[in-house]
């Protein structure tokens, strides 16, 4: 997103999202009681859905005001160039340390990797196993968008109220049918899309139906009133619910919509305190390099630790250099590079005109 139309607040949400999954690594790397007692990592992933739902529908309503259609064929070049090069640098890197003794990362997983079905089949290299949620939000990218395009404002919107809906009725229905085997934040089954689908469900009716929202009386109510610090609060609260048939049917979606609501209360309040804080330029810069925080922090945190540049704080000295070099030399260059091809003329694939006209 060009500094133009870039949200308020927003990189300042990514980099809370991504400083709660790098502290729960840290703090597993440290063997820390904090890990043992709450997933604050979990937390920072579901955060990150919710932003991706939002941002990705965000994207696409302003294309279509501006074009009057979305055309998927830029849509998909611009995702691509932003997701695969720096994927493809740390997926690189982690082929060499194997090769050199230093990484349990096979060639097959790392070529598995690409296929964006680590949520389903996350293997056995921990290394990689961060990428089950980046493969949630591929898939995520491949459907939503024709969807969008495809179906009416009024249809699509049904859509996503029928998925935070039905959803919790999933993993609910999981946790009865797993039993005892079922271990919230561990067990795979958990990181199946069809399983965390509302998360990102939030983040889109929040993009689709913001403006209802704000023009509601107790909404504007609320985003002016100290009470909307109680949305973190219980955001906080549900994370710690328990048992996991809670957790999973009551808990999580409450983490879902508050952090939607949390979300669009921090663009709104850009100038308050909290706002100013989001939006300040070194915490927002962590936002800004999120993605490539998101991709280095497992292999110095929580992969094996019979390395060196595994043990804690050694960890720490290494994460932002090579996160760093990730955004500044791979992923900067490669999103401009994908800008300029999305962008050259819409005719040679027509745009799909989109049908989301009514209200």
């Amino acid at each position: 997103m060009s500094n133009e139309t870039r949200i308020p607040s927003l990189d300042g949400c990514r980099a809370i999202a991504i400083l709660l999954v790098v502290y729960s690594h840290v703090e597993s790397a440290r063997n820390a009681w904090s890990a043992r007692a709450f997933d604050w990592g979990t937390l920072g992933v579901f955060v990150f859905f919710v932003i991706s739902g939002f941002i990705i529908t965000t994207l696409l309503q302003r294309e279509r005001e501006k074009h009057q259609s979305v055309s998927l064929r830029q849509f998909y070049i611009r995702r691509c160039f932003k997701i695969l090069p720096p994927l493809t640098l740390f997926l690189a890197a982690m082929a060499v340390l194997s090769s050199l003794g230093l990484s349990d990362a096979s060639g097959r997983s790392i070529l598995f990797s690409f296929t964006f079905l680590r949520n389903y089949l996350p293997g056995p290299s921990r290394v990689l196993h961060h990428l089950w949620s980046l493969s949630v939000e591929e898939q995520f990218y491949l459907i939503w968008p024709f969807l969008f395009v495809t179906m009416s404002r009024r249809a699509v919107c049904r859509l996503l109220m029928v998925v935070v809906l039905v959803v919790p009725f999933i993993r609910l229905f999981t946790v009865l049918r797993m039993g005892t085997s079922f271990t919230v934040g561990l067990s795979w089954a958990g990181w199946h899309t069809q399983q965390l689908a509302d998360g990102l469900a939030w983040g889109c009716l929040l993009a689709i139906r913001r403006d209802d929202l704000r023009s509601t009386r107790f909404y504007r109510w609320l985003s002016t009133s100290y009470a909307a610090l109680l949305l973190p609060v219980i955001v906080a609260l549900a994370s710690y619910t328990y048992p996991p048939i809670v957790f999973e049917s009551l808990g999580k979606t409450l983490i879902f919509a508050c952090t939607a609501l949390c979300i669009d209360l921090t663009i709104l309040r850009s100038e308050s305190v909290v706002g100013r804080f989001l939006n300040w330029t070194p915490f927002a810069g962590i936002g800004k390099i999120s993605y490539s925080l998101y991709l280095w922090q497992q292999l110095f945190f929580f992969a094996r630790s019979d390395h060196p540049y595994q043990w804690f704080p050694v960890g720490l000295v290494f994460l932002l250099p090579c996160a760093l070099f990730s955004y500044l030399v791979v992923e900067q260059p490669a999103v401009r590079i994908g800008r300029r091809l999305a962008s050259r003329g819409r005719n040679p694939l027509p745009a799909i005109a989109a049908a989301a006209t009514e209200p």
